[in-house]
């Protein structure tokens, strides 16, 4: 039975509204410890939900945007800007000397960061308190690493405090979720920033300013960039904390940092795009062979979802047994919408069709040009734009892809035209 019609049933039991439940259930973590707040209390009780200690969050994301004055104009003319840093996202819990580290996908890395903890304990105060904020890897001169260097940090299990001498972190908060052991997620922003500069005392803040003008957040933007950071946030200063929330309260600006990719491999559709092939596994040149990057599922319409499909069926190769014609199990012919579940090859486990030589890669990669209308390869974004960021990679993969940076010039050089 799935977590939504638990929720669904709770509601229903309680007489709750359905976003009341869905609240209380990201406040609280447990399904069940929902079902005994509305018995208990019943859709009053559900409404009045709130975070807990050491029961993570889900992190407020953000939509991007490419125009100050468009940001403008949705934040009333006034917005909060903030360094957006190359770092791994963070939420930190303390209650006494008790402390918890989560990353946006959840993951207890408590123990991978044994100099935040400390920080936490000796020069945070207003426990108990839950934070938002980002970690920086550095180098020796001070700047910021890239962001799989930072990665060897949250995978160590031992030797951790050898790699905290080796490899030091600088830490951002931007944003306060509990303070006092007071609730401030529908709080405004600014108040949450005043809450979060008392906890810390100032220190370990995010780069922040305050624009009206398109020219001052222009001026920011250049900033960050000079300081080796990705961009800027632009928060609206009016607005609550939305735990999983995605919208036009919060905007993310960057450089964009795109490489030429081809399409290797494609898995078929589930859900509403049961019947197409809409996975597509990505990859750029390396040497004279291929080297897999990630892969991508967003940004096409069903029209040319439908025209890629056709395209690859008809360019790729299926998995399966043998090395030069592989052949798919339990596949359905283009347009035949049955949910059965694909038998593949055990081990190739998850791909549907596969590009098998050079020659075939590159007719897939033009299939992307038919679908996308566009004149190269398709283009990719270098780094990861998350979890919800429509992952490429997973958490602790996405180094594989932003990786890429520090050879992207030379591979895109690589790529057929």
């Amino acid at each position: 039975m799935s977590d939504g019609l638990v929720l669904e049933a709770i509601g229903i039991a309680a007489g709750a509204e359905p976003a009341a439940v869905r609240r209380a259930a990201l406040f609280l973590g447990d399904l069940s410890a929902v079902a005994a707040l509305a018995r208990a209390g019943g859709a009053d009780a559900l409404a009045a939900a709130a975070p807990r200690l050491f029961v993570p969050l889900l992190p407020m994301l953000a939509e991007i945007a490419t125009d100050f004055d468009v940001i403008l104009a949705a934040h009333g003319g006034r917005t909060a800007l903030e360094y957006k840093y190359d770092g791994a996202r963070i939420q930190l819990h303390r209650e006494g000397e008790r402390v918890r580290i989560w990353t946006r996908r959840l993951s207890d890395v408590t123990a991978s960061l044994p100099d935040v903890v400390e920080i936490a304990r000796r020069e945070l105060s207003g426990a108990p308190f839950i934070l938002d904020g980002e970690v920086v890897a550095l180098d020796g001169a001070g700047r910021p690493l890239p962001f799989q260097d930072l990665m060897r940090r949250f995978r160590r299990v031992h030797g951790v405090e050898a790699l905290v001498r080796e490899m030091p972190l600088a830490l951002h908060f931007f944003d306060c979720l509990v303070a006092g052991g007071r609730p401030l997620v529908d709080e405004r922003h600014e108040r949450r920033w005043e809450a979060l500069a008392a906890v810390t005392g100032g220190r370990y803040l995010a780069e922040r300013v305050i624009v009206d003008s398109g020219e001052a957040g222009r001026a920011f933007f250049a900033r960050a960039l000079a300081a080796g950071h990705e961009g800027v946030m632009a928060k609206d200063p009016g607005s609550a904390y939305e735990p999983g929330g995605r919208g036009k309260r919060w905007f993310k600006l960057k450089v964009a940092q795109t490489v030429d990719c081809v399409i290797v491999a494609v898995d078929r559709g589930s859900g509403r795009r049961v019947g197409w092939l809409s996975n597509y596994h990505l990859a750029v040149r390396d040497g004279e062979g291929f080297a897999d990057v990630g892969k991508t599922f967003k940004g096409f319409t069903d029209d040319q979802f439908r025209g890629m499909t056709e395209r690859l069926w008809a360019l790729g190769a299926p998995v399966g047994a043998g090395r030069r014609r592989r052949r798919l199990h339990g596949a359905r012919p283009p347009g035949d919408r049955g949910r059965g579940r694909l038998q593949r090859d055990p081990e190739e486990p998850r791909p549907a069709l596969r590009a098998h030589h050079a020659g075939a890669r590159r007719q897939v990669a033009r299939a992307g040009d038919h679908a996308r209308g566009a004149a190269g390869a398709l283009r990719a974004p270098v780094r990861d734009e998350g979890a919800s960021r429509g992952s490429l990679a997973p958490e602790e993969g996405e180094g594989r892809v932003r990786g890429m940076r520090r050879g992207v010039e030379a591979a895109a050089g690589q790529l057929p035209r």
